[in-house]
């Protein structure tokens, strides 16, 4: 596969603070896997660096300014860094309003060029919830809120695919007591609807649904 046919993907870097730039070191130093796909990371060049020497994982951060400029390279990990957070704002394992402001950002980024269409997909890193919601994002607390509020979709499911099997998420971020209110016959049908139509836009077998 010519690198220039090869997926573009960006992930996202998650919290400084926690273990997001580690997993994504740590899968970005996969054998084999820039034969596959241009991944380029959004994120903190230095914090990708020091989790690169963290864990012995042998790449460095070199910097792009477009996604695009992405060049799979051994030992190089491509990084579109917004400048939005500073080695002083985090401290490692600490929760702070700057590391998770920072971290949405990072989605917030990945999910434009997604819907601009210059990239392939996005893979995500862990974000900290605390954090986000220190950061003023209260509507915001994971990954499919964010995603939701910028394609301006009101109904969104979690979408969990394995071979044979594909499951989508009623409810989540749910305390049990709202978790268990919310299953209703409105709702069901309406994740039931969600995920076929889903699955025929997608070209995909829509006789495997479990809600």
């Amino acid at each position: 596969m010519s690198t220039a046919s090869r997926p573009l993907i960006a992930v996202t870097m998650g919290d400084a603070a926690g273990i997001g730039p580690e997993i994504v070191v740590k899968a970005l130093s996969e054998p084999g896997l820039r034969e596959r796909c241009r991944p380029v990371v959004i994120g903190a060049c230095w914090a990708i660096d020091e989790a690169a020497a963290l864990v012995g994982a042998g790449l460095r951060p070199r910097a792009v300014e477009r996604v695009e400029d992405a060049e799979p390279a051994a030992g190089v990990v491509d990084v579109l860094d917004p400048g939005n957070l500073a080695p002083g704002d985090v401290a490692t394992g600490t929760v702070t309003a700057a590391a998770g402001r920072a971290s949405v950002e990072y989605i917030e980024e990945a999910a434009r060029l997604a819907l601009a269409g210059r990239i392939d997909a996005m893979a995500t890193a862990p974000i900290n919830k605390e954090a986000v919601q220190a950061a003023g994002y209260h509507g915001d607390i994971g990954h499919q809120e964010i995603l939701g509020r910028m394609a301006g979709s009101e109904l969104t499911a979690t979408l969990l695919m394995t071979r044979g099997l594909r499951v989508a998420h009623l409810s989540t971020h749910k305390p049990l007591i709202e978790a268990a209110r919310f299953v209703t016959r409105e709702n069901i049908l309406a994740g039931i609807l969600l995920t076929r139509d889903s699955f025929l836009k997608w070209g995909l077998d829509d006789s495997i649904i479990v809600v």
